[in-house]
């Protein structure tokens, strides 16, 4: 009796001891599972998308990029999409996303339905959380210097349509003027006008990362367009800061927009400026994982900065730019102070882009895109009785894919320049008229000099910073009632085709022929040499862009046949330019895929 008396209390206390230490257990196990708790939700990021995200129509479905990482043990994502109505869409429910080294970066694909939720959670139990309001709509990045970024005196234009904007806290917000800088934009306008071009009813999406000031070739005060080497999101950097927002954007963006070159003007060139381009592009491109569409605008004035030919420089790298759709340009339109667009024409700028977007992504029409652009070389033709000088006069036309489009401008039409020999004429011997007989040329000539048959005459067009009094447009007004006006270029060849003719038939070479016709790959040019020359030949696209397909090689007397090598050359119309010592000849190449 007493050993089980002794045995009760020995249990008794056990007991006890274990109820305590049972408890103890118990709230040490709820500690380390609210620790645990927090700190799962603490470890996993995710980088895109963000609640009231515009994500990018594609292919009828939105295209939705999903970023994520973690230094929890999970194993597996899951998520399902619901409905405005907080329903899971059927096809939508729990599916499965396995992590790859505890990151995820992978495209989901939404149904064409709006304001739409994401929710998550990991290993189906340790957290979860909602991602709300996604839309599915029209996404663009903007990108550049202050233009870009809005720098307008006042407000441009009141939202009338969905839009949002990306700010730099991450987060999506209702579009309003300032979209990135420090007054007006053109984005708002741009939006208003591309929602009522494609009327489709879709919300459209800004992302404005454009800094004012920031160069491109060069490291300007506030910073330069390129890329750190061993950290590309390093958001110290113009190009870190950019590329984190657009990622956190949570889709591809549909069009990338540039309006940037002022801060260069001060040192450039046009290869650097268009290869420093490439660069950027190709580096966006490699860290976002999808291709860019791109669309930029020629840089316009600048009223205190007379004589500086750099300024040309920039336009004429803008004009040519690779891989890019050239809106249009702002030379000769108002300015807000030396630099910097007036609302005026910030609201022209936006709806511009709205024009050259919807056309090229969508196949809309619109009388502000394209621009009025000069065709790729100018003439050297002989003066008419009832031209204000004798002799010779060199002849630009204007053309709107590739069809000569009607000048409108003064008699006097200012901001053109002659060189010679790689000597430039002084502006103020130089002047020009819109030809009386064929409103779709200019006529240029020297006024107290005569103009001779040579092949080395370049004609170049607003190339000076101060460019105010430029009035040469093609007669279409934006909503502004601004002109659009004609595009500027530097150093386009003059090609003296009677001259150059009359020479090729009594002694360089004969006539060129082309085989085959069209082309698809490779070509053939053949063509007679009455004398040992120097020869090269150049093939130049629509814009006035040059391909130096075969180098200078000195060539003898006879027959003779150069194979040109097309395959890098995107399909459409070329000139191709044979030289011959120091006369040329042409022929058209048509390139097909």
């Amino acid at each position: 009796m007493g050993a089980k008396i002794s045995l009760l209390k020995i249990v008794g206390c056990e007991g006890t001891y274990a109820r305590r230490l049972f408890s103890l257990l118990q709230f040490c196990a709820f500690f380390v599972s609210v620790f645990l708790a927090s700190s799962s939700h603490a470890q996993t990021v995710i980088v895109s998308p963000r609640d009231s995200a515009i994500v990018q129509l594609r292919n009828g479905k939105g295209e939705l990029h999903l970023v994520l990482h973690t230094d929890a043990k999970t194993t597996f994502f899951q998520y399902r999409i619901l409905d405005e109505t907080s329903n899971a869409i059927k096809g939508y429910d729990w599916r499965r996303i396995n992590f790859l080294n505890r990151r995820i970066d992978t495209i989901l694909w939404l149904p064409l339905e709006q304001n739409l939720t994401l929710q998550w959670q990991t290993d189906g139990r340790l957290e979860g959380g909602l991602i709300s309001a996604i839309k599915i709509g029209h996404l663009f990045a903007i990108a550049g210097q202050s233009n870009a970024q809005g720098w307008s005196p006042q407000p441009v234009a009141a939202l009338a349509c969905d839009a949002r904007m990306l700010w730099s806290d991450e987060h999506w917000y209702t579009a309003i003027d300032p979209t990135g800088g420090k007054w007006g934009s053109p984005w708002i306008a741009f939006a208003n006008e591309f929602a009522a071009l494609v009327n489709d009813s879709l919300p459209i999406g800004i992302i404005n990362v454009a800094v004012g000031g920031t160069g491109l070739t060069l490291n300007t005060a506030q910073g330069q367009w390129w890329r750190n080497g061993e950290m590309h999101d390093d958001t110290s950097t113009i190009y870190g800061a950019a590329l984190t927002r657009i990622r956190a954007a949570g889709s591809d963006v549909e069009g990338f927009f540039w309006i940037q070159g002022e801060s260069d003007v001060i040192s450039t060139s046009v290869p650097l400026y268009q290869n420093t381009f490439a660069t950027l592009i190709d580096n966006f491109e490699e860290d976002l994982h999808f291709p860019l569409r791109t669309f930029h605008f020629q840089i316009g004035g600048q009223t205190n900065n007379p004589g500086k030919v750099a300024w040309g420089i920039v336009r004429e790298a803008l004009r040519t730019l690779p891989n890019s759709t050239l809106v249009g340009g702002s030379v000769g339109l108002p300015l807000a102070d030396d630099i910097h667009y007036t609302a005026a024409v910030a609201e022209d700028v936006g709806e511009r882009f709205a024009a050259a977007a919807a056309n090229v992504l969508y196949g809309v029409k619109s009388p502000l895109y394209p621009p009025p652009i000069p065709a790729t070389m100018a003439k050297l033709v002989r003066c008419l009785p009832d031209d204000p000088r004798p002799g010779w006069k060199i002849e630009i036309q204007a053309q709107k894919n590739g069809v000569p489009c009607k000048l409108v401008g003064d008699q006097s039409p200012y901001g053109f320049q002659l060189t010679h020999d790689a000597s430039r004429y002084d502006t103020s011997e130089v002047f020009a008229t819109i030809d009386p007989h064929d409103p779709t040329k200019v006529d240029v000539f020297l006024k107290h000099h005569s103009i001779e048959p040579d092949p080395s005459w370049r004609l170049s067009y607003a190339i000076y910073g101060d460019v105010s009094n430029i009035t040469l447009s093609d007669g279409t007004l934006g909503p502004a009632g601004l002109p659009n006006m004609l595009i500027a270029f530097l150093d386009l060849p003059v090609l003296d085709s009677a001259y150059a003719a009359g020479v090729w038939e009594g002694g360089a070479a004969g006539a060129l022929t082309l085989v085959p016709d069209p082309v698809r790959d490779r070509a053939t040019l053949s063509f007679d040499l009455q004398k040992e020359a120097n020869v090269s030949t150049d093939v130049i696209d629509q814009l006035g862009r040059t391909t130096h397909l075969f180098q200078l090689a000195q060539l003898g007397s006879g027959h003779h046949n150069i194979l040109l090598d097309c395959t890098n050359l995107v399909p459409g119309g070329y000139t191709v330019v044979l030289r011959a010592g120091s006369h040329y000849q042409f022929s058209k190449l048509f390139l097909l895929r």
